[in-house]
């Protein structure tokens, strides 16, 4: 025997017979609502329509119910003028109409959510090629589920309020400006207030400008300096080479030799060993290194990981080699928009900063002052947009070095490029330009002061 979803038919009618009963004074109630809330279609008629004589200014009484419902040929799809009476003779007799608000979302969730397992057993029944997408999609189905519950609804300003002042107290304990994560950087930690929670961070740069090195140890330090676990996802670099890229700034060893170690000494071994170990003993860096990375696929991870050890931080290099689900040869702008909402909704959702790497167009090429600038941005539009903060780096010594007749490479003799970090834009505090060290043969990023030098 067919089991029915389920349904509360006798509400649906409350609801739109008080609204239809008391029409004034019971608009902003329908805000709190959605079509889909409704499980007979003809109740999702009428509430269409008294939604837009809402949005009209029209008091929603039975003659003006009517005449929209035959304006849009759906007064016989009702049930005609009678079904409306009944309606109103549904409700309640006491104007409390949001009442029924609770109800009716709880009985929408449980259809959704038996619709969804049903999509997710059929599924699994025609066979499926790559468990893992099949997990993730799964998964999918019952967040979107779960955000829609959450989604929407207003928060007054005492609740506000409350929250605002909890904040301010916390904020106010931690006897410091810093109340992000920690990138020990301490002038980019000044500007930034460190690390924010929910913030999506782009930091962009030509290429050979030092993006991922840069990534790579904002990610160590945050390991080092936070509670809490950081990840990776590397769509061009293999987590051995990102490995030994973290290991080089570390431990102060050039790059080149780990790549050749046969000529490390017994020190360089011993050192090397010892960070190795701590790293692992500590065990707080993933990296995921699966090519063609969809963003579903990093929530998915990320909660995993936050489950278990924590979250303090996600970095994704880099966004232009990220995927959606639409087909190749579409309109690619529009999907790294989609893409860098989605980062931006990655970041809101499991509370953790997301820092995302950029390409930067060859337009910064074509000028003299090789600074970029905002307008650099690939594909821009959306990252822009949807970016808490833009980081832009630039390295000057790079374009010397070219001008003298030299490969564009970092030095491998040990000496360190004025590193600068132009952050262009700041959604909640300032901007401008913190300077760093950075050692190309070691791929290590770190403080100093520049203006001794200058």
């Amino acid at each position: 025997m067919a089991r029915k979803l389920p349904t509360v038919p006798d509400i649906e009618k409350s609801f739109l017979g008080t609204i239809l009963l008391y029409p004034e004074g019971n608009h902003q109630v329908l805000d709190s609502l959605e079509e889909q809330d409704f499980f007979e279609e003809r109740h999702q008629y009428v509430f269409r329509i008294l939604k837009k004589l809402r949005e009209k200014g029209i008091p929603s009484e039975i003659p003006s119910v009517q005449s929209a419902l035959e304006d849009e040929k759906l007064l016989d799809l009702v049930g005609g003028f009678h079904y409306l009476l009944e309606l109103q003779e549904s409700a309640i007799s006491y104007n409390k109409p949001e009442q029924f608000v609770p109800t009716l979302k709880e009985k929408r969730i449980q259809r959704e959510m038996i619709q969804a397992s049903e999509a997710i057993a059929e599924k699994g029944y025609e066979g499926i090629s790559d468990l893992g997408e099949y997990l993730s999609e799964a998964e999918e189905y019952i967040l979107r589920i779960a955000r829609s519950r959450e989604a929407g609804g207003f928060k007054d300003m005492i609740q506000t309020m409350d929250e605002l002042k909890n904040e301010l107290k916390r904020n106010a304990e931690l006897k410091t400006d810093v109340t992000g994560y920690k990138t020990a950087y301490a002038d980019l930690d000044r500007i930034t207030h460190g690390l924010q929670k929910g913030d999506l961070i782009v930091v962009a740069a030509r290429p050979a400008m030092g993006k991922t090195a840069f990534a790579l140890n904002v990610l160590k330090n945050v390991a080092n300096h936070n509670d809490g676990a950081v990840v990776m996802f590397s769509l061009e670099m293999g987590n051995v080479d990102l490995g030994r890229r973290i290991l080089s700034a570390e431990s102060g060893i050039q790059s080149n030799k780990l790549k050749s170690p046969r000529n490390l000494n017994n020190d360089e071994w011993n050192l090397l060993y010892e960070v190795m170990n701590d790293f692992k003993m500590k065990n707080k860096i993933f990296i995921d290194d699966a090519p063609n990375r969809k963003v579903r696929d990093m929530y998915q991870k990320c909660r995993e990981i936050k489950k278990q050890h924590g979250l303090s931080l996600v970095v994704v290099d880099y966004i232009q080699l990220l995927s959606t689900d639409r087909r190749q040869g579409e309109n690619r702008q529009q999907e790294v928009s989609e893409i860098s909402r989605a980062l931006k909704g990655l970041a809101r959702e499991l509370e953790v900063p997301v820092m995302a790497l950029s390409q930067l167009s060859r337009e910064v090429e074509k000028r003299e002052n090789k600074r970029p600038m905002l307008a650099d941005l690939r594909e821009s539009g959306a990252i822009e947009q949807d970016a808490d903060i833009v980081m832009m780096l630039y390295r000057q010594a790079y374009y010397d070095r070219a001008g003298e007749g030299a490969e564009k490479r970092p030095e491998e003799d040990g000496k360190a490029d004025e590193l600068e970090v132009i952050i262009a834009k700041h959604r909640n505090g300032e901007t401008g330009t913190v300077k760093l060290a950075f050692t190309g043969n070691t791929n290590a990023v770190s403080s100093v002061d520049w203006r001794g030098s200058h």
